[in-house]
């Protein structure tokens, strides 16, 4: 949960500053309705990423290449 959270955060951040810097200081309604829409879009890969990089810091179970040409 905490991957997902700094993954919404990283791109809400990105997201108000693009808006400062492209837009020149718009109004706030304006941050509001980006950094909404851009982390309303972005939801399913953020908790896909956070998924897979949790699994793979935590999971313990390593790709091993004798078992991927078996049928």
């Amino acid at each position: 949960m905490y991957i997902s959270f700094a993954f919404s955060t990283g791109i809400m951040l990105v997201v108000g500053l693009a808006v400062y810097y492209l837009l020149g200081d718009p109004d706030t309604w304006v941050y509001t309705t980006a950094v909404a829409v851009v982390a309303l879009l972005f939801t399913p890969l953020s908790l896909r990423y956070s998924r897979t990089l949790m699994l793979y810091l935590f999971g313990g179970v390593r790709y091993d290449k004798r078992y991927a040409n078996r049928t």
